[in-house]
This record gives C-alpha cells, sequence and structure tokens, in this order.
C-alpha cells in the first residue's frame, strides 16, 4: 500500500489495496507457490492505553512492521533479524508489509512470502520522510549497496535520489529482501497490482488489464533494476479487484 496522503480508510471502511489484499488472502491462489500460511494481514486487535485520557482504545495491527515483523521471523525462521537488521536499517520506519506469509518451496526449505499491493498509480510513487540524520544516513548507505550489487549502470547517487525521492516503497521492500536472503531467510517478493478496482474509481482511477503489467515493468527499468530482477525471486501478479464503487 502507500505511504503517501491517500486514505486506505474512508467512511470507517477499508478501500483500495488495504481492502482488495485482505480479500485476496481469503481464497485465492499464486501459481508455482501452494499451502501459504498466511499471518498478515490479520484482524486481530488489542488494547493500547492511552496516556494523555483515562481511557483505553483498540488498535488493529493488521500490517507486520518493524519490531512485530523482525519477532515473527524469529518465531517462524529462528532468526534474529532484529539484531542483523541493527545497522542495516532505523529500528523505526521500517516497510509496512501489506501481507505476509511462507511456504515450502520446490527444495523443501520454508520460505518467507512478503506482499507489496497497489491499485491505482498514487500507490507507486513514494518519497523517504525519514528526519533524523542517523536514520537517513543508515538508510542511504543501505540503498547505494543495494544499487552498486543490482544496478548495472553505476551511477550511485542519480539512482539513490530516484530509489528514495520516487519508488522509496520498492526500494526498501527490495533492500529488506537482500538482507533477509543473505541471513538465510529465503524470501519471495511478491508485487500485486489489483485491476479495475471500483473503491478507488472516482477519486483516483485503477489500474487496467492491458496497462498495468506494463506500468510495473517500466518503474522496475526506471530502478535499474531489468537485469538484475530475472536472477531474483521478485514476482510480479495482477488480481482483478472486488469490491462496490465509492460512487
Amino acid at each position: 500500500m502507500s505511504s503517501n496522503n491517500l486514505n486506505p480508510e474512508e467512511n470507517g471502511k477499508l478501500k483500495g489495496s488495504a481492502y482488495q489484499i485482505r480479500e485476496f488472502i481469503k481464497n485465492s491462489t499464486i501459481e508455482g507457490i501452494d499451502n501459504i500460511t498466511w499471518i498478515a494481514p490479520v484482524s486481530t486487535k488489542i488494547e493500547i492505553a492511552k496516556t494523555d485520557i483515562n481511557r483505553h482504545q483498540t488498535k488493529d495491527f493488521s500490517e507486520l512492521c518493524d519490531n512485530r515483523f523482525y519477532e515473527a521471523i524469529k518465531q517462524i525462521f529462528n532468526k534474529e533479524a532484529r539484531s542483523e537488521f541493527k545497522n542495516y536499517w532505523p529500528t523505526r520506519g521500517g516497510p509496512h508489509w501489506d501481507a505476509v506469509g511462507y511456504y515450502e518451496g520446490n527444495d523443501k526449505e520454508l520460505r518467507l512470502l512478503l506482499v507489496e499491493a497497489k491499485s491505482h498509480k498514487g500507490e507507486t510513487h513514494s518519497k523517504c520522510k525519514a528526519t533524523d540524520e542517523k536514520s537517513i544516513r543508515i538508510i542511504d548507505n543501505t540503498l547505494t549497496e543495494c544499487i552498486k550489487n543490482l544496478v548495472t549502470q553505476q551511477d550511485s547517487k542519480y539512482y539513490l535520489e530516484l530509489w528514495t525521492g520516487k519508488y522509496y516503497q520498492v526500494a526498501n521492500r527490495i533492500a529488506f529482501r537482500e538482507k533477509l536472503n543473505l541471513i538465510g531467510v529465503k524470501t519471495t517478493l511478491l508485487f500485486i497490482y489489483f485491476i479495475n478496482d471500483p473503491t478507488h474509481t472516482k477519486k483516483y482511477g485503477f489500474f487496467k488489464e492491458d496497462t498495468a503489467k506494463g506500468y510495473y515493468e517500466s518503474i522496475i527499468e526506471e530502478m535499474g533494476l531489468k537485469e538484475a530482477i530475472n536472477g531474483m525471486d521478485i514476482r510480479y501478479m495482477q488480481v482483478e479487484a472486488t469490491g462496490k464503487s465509492d460512487g
């Protein structure tokens, strides 16, 4: 989903990719991947204390991110991801994964499945919003190293500006996948584009069947990843959206 100003929840109802991904994991299949155990998104609600008023409220922690994500990796793969990522990414501000699951690969080894979902073009553009100098330095160093490893045209400064200023979500998802594989967590990264999404037609438009894949491929090419991606377990999938029109 997007981290921009497009609110995935309007009038109390989820819209766009936030809604679509929850519908998708209920009964959809992914070619070449069987028996997925989904651990997010989930509808579990927990109570959190409000410090400013004497009451409690519930908050839906449906997406895995930061410490909750690292804890999930520890429980499923017995890997101390939190410590491994200490100098790789800031403690806070990691990807909010739209869906997370795991499955047994063809090699009979357990694999992590990370999903990034999009319903319209507005969700594909994002900028790094970090303001802390240490966090910015860590992010820049990590993405620069990824660029050196993955991009054939070695203009690191140009691509760093592009990755952090235009396609930051795609960039940090790829960076996380790279690190997870390095620490022994075999990871599949899946980009799902929902087409003809009726929940966003009025304000934002939607991806169409004949143009969605080309749009995704243009992003990958612009980021300098066209060649490298063929050797990575990064996949694209488009899915017919469900739901009612937003009017």
